[in-house]
């Protein structure tokens, strides 16, 4: 796959993935008020329809009242029926029953309820029928179809919810002259009321989420309240239907209804933010790796161009001069051993890269070992030296050669340490450019064997040093780029010294050289012993 292509395929792969949902956050973003909006209806709807239970339920105690009334009404002892009713409801503080001839019976739930009060009781009973005339005579025709509307008669007291009183048609009453209407009333406690009805209707709803109040509007006394919550910021509210002067307020717990929308459009926004996040980190560690394999791709590309470079080289050589000496071209002696020895050099230059390649999977698979024992340094660089010596004349490459006397042995892996320094001439070879000399140098240097590979080609850049022992890593130079190399030498000569205890140094300068330096421990002897 083509660099290009590949970056194209990202870039569409990018657009298909952000810009439907890049599209769809914008949009949620610019709807985020309509989204307050609908959620704050929703949790008015819910609140409505608390408060719309609250007045149904109360509505059907009335008319559980209203279905027994008929019953009381035939009933020949008026008395004995209203007793049962105040019995039964303990609301009612009284039941009044008024006939049209002015005639009154009644019963109270407290016979100690002086007579001055059951006067006044009855004079706001009759107040409230005169201010009412006009809607008798209707009321009266439809509690002829069994149909009894209550109306409303406001208290003088505070401790009372008032009452209310009923048309009675005169066939539904054994206690009413014919041709008579009659009215019944029923006196409510106005605690009791709102405890056994209203109150106790609110707190099967979700009391711990929400908040209630209920009040007199009348006198603007609080008949009950949620405890410590303040009377104030209800969002809610409605009066019941048989007793208008009670209203009841309600509020979500803890935050008012815009909060709650502002919460849940916060967290919308923020579920989707994430959602971006995590789709875009997808993104980014799916292009990630696509790079990573095409780099891996071009890589492996690379290697095994690279590596078949490295081997047609000395092959090439082998083979010629072995065609030269078995066509028998050659006619001295010391041309012939000449032949011979570049044959066996090449040949053993053959067995250096591939023992590089092997040793690399070896380290990749974790199976290389070495033997370290003690070894002469100068004598092992003189004989790589040799070794090498003639592919780097034959490349055109002069090699100065110095070592300090009295080099301490130190423990090592012969052949491993040789292939490292064959990898570092080998590399100077490469970057040496028009200057073709390279210098060895063998030296101590703080308790340290030091060999040091120096070339006077075209240098490294300073960002690029740290990255060089990386494997299959080239450095991303013009001044490069025609130079063929497998990429795992350095990170071989990397492994080598490590193994070793020791570690591998490098100085650069771009366009002056670079010296690389292999670094031994001389304490590795001693501690052997």
């Amino acid at each position: 796959m083509r660099e290009s292509t590949l970056h194209r395929w990202m870039i569409w792969l990018a657009l298909l993935l952000i810009l439907p949902l890049a599209t769809y956050t914008i949009v949620q973003i610019m709807q985020r008020n309509s989204h307050k909006e609908m959620i704050a209806s929703i949790y008015g709807q819910q609140l409505d329809g608390i408060l719309f239970s609250v007045n149904q339920y109360a509505w059907d105690q009335f008319t559980g009242w209203s279905t027994e009334l008929p019953g009381a009404l035939q009933s020949p002892s008026l008395d004995r029926a209203a007793a049962a009713m105040l019995q039964k409801y303990p609301v009612l503080k009284g039941v009044f029953f008024h006939a049209v001839d002015d005639s009154w019976k009644f019963r109270v739930s407290d016979p100690e309820i002086p007579a001055s009060r059951i006067s006044s009781i009855k004079e706001l009973i009759e107040n409230t029928e005169r201010d009412s005339a006009s809607q008798l005579l209707r009321l009266a025709r439809r509690a002829q179809q069994g149909l009894l509307y209550p109306v409303r008669v406001r208290s003088d007291r505070t401790d009372e919810a008032g009452g209310i009183f009923f048309m009675l048609p005169q066939s539904q009453s054994a206690n009413v002259k014919n041709n008579s209407l009659a009215t019944l009333s029923l006196w409510l406690d106005l605690d009791a009321f709102v405890q056994q009805m209203v109150t106790y209707k609110l707190l099967q709803a979700e009391s711990s989420r929400f908040s209630f109040l209920i009040r007199d509007t009348d006198t603007g006394r609080i008949l009950y309240r949620t405890a410590a919550d303040s009377s104030a910021g209800y969002e809610k509210e409605a009066t019941l239907w048989i007793l208008p002067q009670v209203s009841v307020s309600i509020k979500m717990q803890g935050m008012t209804l815009a909060a709650m929308a502002d919460r849940q459009t916060a967290r919308n926004l923020l579920f989707l933010g994430l959602v971006n996040a995590l789709i875009l980190v997808t993104l980014f560690f799916l292009a990630r790796t696509l790079v990573r394999e095409y780099a891996l791709s071009r890589i492996k590309t690379d290697f095994v161009a690279n590596v078949s470079h490295e081997l047609r080289t000395p092959l090439a050589l082998i083979r010629m001069y072995a065609e030269t000496l078995e066509m028998g071209r050659v006619r001295t002696a010391d041309k012939r051993q000449r032949y011979y020895r570049i044959i066996m050099n090449e040949s053993n230059r053959l067995t250096q890269l591939i023992n590089n390649i092997l040793d690399f999977s070896r380290i990749e698979s974790g199976k290389i070992s070495f033997h370290l024992v003690p070894e002469d340094v100068s004598r092992m660089v003189e004989e790589t030296l040799e070794m090498y010596r003639s592919h780097l004349e034959q490349k055109g490459f002069a090699v100065q050669s110095g070592v300090e006397p009295e080099i301490p042995a130190i423990l090592m892996d012969r052949q491993a340490m040789m292939r490292a320094l064959i990898n570092l001439l080998d590399n100077a070879m490469k970057f040496s450019g028009e200057e073709k000399k390279i210098s060895v140098r063998v030296l101590t240097k703080a308790n340290t064997v030091r060999i040091e590979v120096e070339d006077f080609g075209i240098g490294i850049p300073e960002k690029e040093l740290k990255r060089i022992f990386e494997k299959f890593y080239r450095v991303e130079s013009s001044l490069v780029h025609n130079t063929k190399g497998s990429g795992i030498g350095l990170a071989l000569v990397a492994h080598i010294m490590a193994a070793h205890g020791g570690r591998v140094e490098v100085q650069s300068l771009v366009g002056k050289g670079s010296t690389f330096s292999l670094v031994l421990p001389v304490v590795s002897v001693h501690n052997s012993e």
